[in-house]
């Protein structure tokens, strides 16, 4: 017996990318969460310029601010997106571990 291997393969990128495309709708959604948390401060910050109520030293100190804020939450998408690679590779696994065992 033998493992037709263009199908294997064919099977493991279907499975693999199926994985992919729902954990990268999760790792999204999230960012989108994140950025929206965030909403009323960016508002503030970008008033409170346009108004003159902070010079520019003050917005740029504010923007740092944010960036790490933004970079520390951020940081959760970057481990879903470790877990949601481990999981495609998983699927693709599990497809040619089936594919083995049928042919024996």
């Amino acid at each position: 017996m033998s493992v037709n291997v263009d199908s294997l393969i064919t099977d493991m990128i279907g499975a693999a990318g199926n994985v992919a495309q729902s954990e990268g709708k999760n790792v999204l959604s999230y960012i989108q969460k994140v950025f929206e948390g965030e909403r009323e401060s960016l508002k503030a910050l970008c008033d409170a310029r346009l108004a003159d109520q902070i010079d520019d030293a003050e917005f740029n100190q504010e923007l740092d601010r944010e960036k790490s804020v933004l970079e520390g939450e951020l940081l959760t998408a970057r481990i879903m997106t470790k877990a949601g690679t481990q999981k495609a590779v998983n699927a693709a696994m599990g497809v040619l571990q089936k594919t083995i065992q049928s042919v024996l």
